[in-house]
């Protein structure tokens, strides 16, 4: 009897110890509570990777590390064609690591070595994803400032990281061990490491930009923008640090693609077909406020309203990009006046109108009225000396029997000019008007700073003055 109680409890006590193992399996594939749901999140995002889903408690290695950060690339870029140089390494032949380290987001322990297998340290985490935010051309939210002085151990950071340590401190994407400890050297879990990458994710997330069936972000790269929109119709100098790259031979589709040091930082659209953040264009206010909610703090986002027609959206304007500390003023113009040229007939075939030709002569006409208005400060159609429209066409040689024109002042870009019009009842029915043909021109000037004129007419109608 004593050998069968001893028999029983020996089998309970094999199965409590397999529970025990199958339990604590499993635990090591699942993360800490604390991570989960972040974890979760990277995952629905493409920013993990399948050697770390094992166990998040463990370790994570330098080149696990490294292949978080190709899929954080991955996840902001849109552009999978890397140009690879020859690897440099000779611990190593991993693909994502040669396509790291030939987009410089990461060096070797020295020239030749890279030590994969070794675990990375919470400041060569910082140099990593330092260099690839500066690379990718964004900018974190630096609002966590904390200097390194209040912290201790200051003396073990490396020359060589103290500036990406500090950057994520000041971000707040990584924080100190203790309130007076960084801990530079020390090592971190994979899960830490997701956290790290996912606080970054969210920093640099952009919304998705869609028109014609191609999805375009800001970040992407300008190979990405060739290979899907194809070659831009037009290439427009800007007064902001990008070029536009114009697509406007079908307005169904146009969009303006900012590029500035080879990535998307900017996109202008009014195109009747285009999505943003999830809405599509007609979407009312309201709701499109709540879609770029998430991307509020990550870019300038500018929703372009149709006040008229019950606050509709029908365009947008987003950016991370910042002035030119210097810019010609016919650059500055000129960018503006094509803003307007284009937004205009965007807005026309959206409302079943043709596309409006642009004249050289009479933007010529348009730009000395904004001249005109912004020297003797006055803001009207008729000047102080009396003449009118149609004096002013007459002047160099053109008489219409039908044209309109709007003016605009106190605006800093063309597109703004074009949506003040939109949402003025007189102005509209002037853009929505029976024209073929249209100038434009842009000035600075005294009271409003920036003047804007538009005229509009029938290519038909007009005929030179003998």
């Amino acid at each position: 009897m004593m050998k069968m109680k001893k028999s029983f409890i020996s089998r309970i006590s094999a199965v409590l110890l397999a529970i025990l193992f199958l339990f604590s399996v499993e635990a090591e594939g699942t993360p800490s509570d604390w991570s989960s749901d972040t974890i979760s999140r990277a995952i629905e995002n493409g920013i993990i990777t399948d050697s770390i889903k094992d166990n998040y408690q463990q370790s994570i290695t330098r080149l696990e590390f490294c292949e978080l950060v190709m899929k954080l690339y991955a996840a902001t870029n849109g552009d999978d064609n890397i140009s690879t140089v020859s690897n440099p390494f000779t611990d190593t032949d991993n693909a994502d690591v040669i396509k790291a380290y030939s987009l410089g987001f990461v060096h070797g322990v020295a020239d030749d070595k890279f030590a994969p297998d070794e675990n990375i340290t919470r400041q060569e985490i910082c140099v990593m994803l330092y260099r690839t935010v500066n690379i990718l051309g964004f900018k974190l939210n630096l609002s966590a400032f904390r200097s390194l002085d209040s912290y201790t151990d200051l003396k073990n950071v490396a020359s060589w990281a103290k500036d990406a340590v500090e950057y994520m401190l000041k971000a707040g994407i990584m924080a100190g061990t203790s309130t007076k400890t960084i801990s530079p050297n020390d090592t971190t879990t994979r899960e830490q490491a997701v956290v790290f990458m996912m606080r970054v994710f969210d920093e640099i997330k952009m919304p998705d930009f869609t028109v014609g069936g191609t999805c375009l972000r800001i970040g992407y790269t300008k190979n990405y923008v060739i290979n899907h929109f194809g070659a831009p119709d037009r290439i427009d100098e800007t007064a902001y640090n990008y070029d536009w790259y114009v697509y406007d031979k079908d307005y169904n589709n146009f969009v303006m693609i900012g590029i500035e040091n080879n990535r998307v930082s900017a996109i202008l659209s009014n195109a009747p077909t285009f999505t943003f953040a999830g809405f599509p264009s007609g979407t009312l206010k309201s709701s499109a406020d709540e879609s770029i909610k998430p991307y509020a703090s990550n870019c300038i986002i500018t929703l372009l309203e149709d006040k008229i027609d019950s606050d509709k959206v029908i365009g947008i304007y987003t950016t991370i990009s910042s002035k030119k500390d210097t810019v010609d003023d016919s650059v500055r113009f000129r960018c503006c006046e094509m803003e307007i040229f284009d937004c205009t007939n965007a807005f026309r075939v959206m409302n079943g109108k043709e596309p409006l030709a642009y004249s050289d002569t009479v933007s010529e006409v348009a730009f000395v009225h904004s001249k005109d208005m912004g020297e003797k400060d006055y803001f009207d159609h008729t000047t102080p000396e009396g003449k009118t429209l149609e004096d002013r066409l007459s002047e160099v040689g053109i008489t219409v029997s039908s044209a309109s024109e709007n003016i605009a002042g106190g605006l800093n870009n063309g597109y703004e000019a074009c949506f003040e019009w939109i949402n003025s009842d007189k102005n509209r029915a002037n853009m929505l008007g029976d024209y073929t043909s249209t100038g434009i021109g842009m000035a600075d000037g005294k009271h409003y700073l920036h003047y804007f004129t538009q005229i509009l007419y029938r290519e038909d109608q007009a005929q030179l003055v003998k």
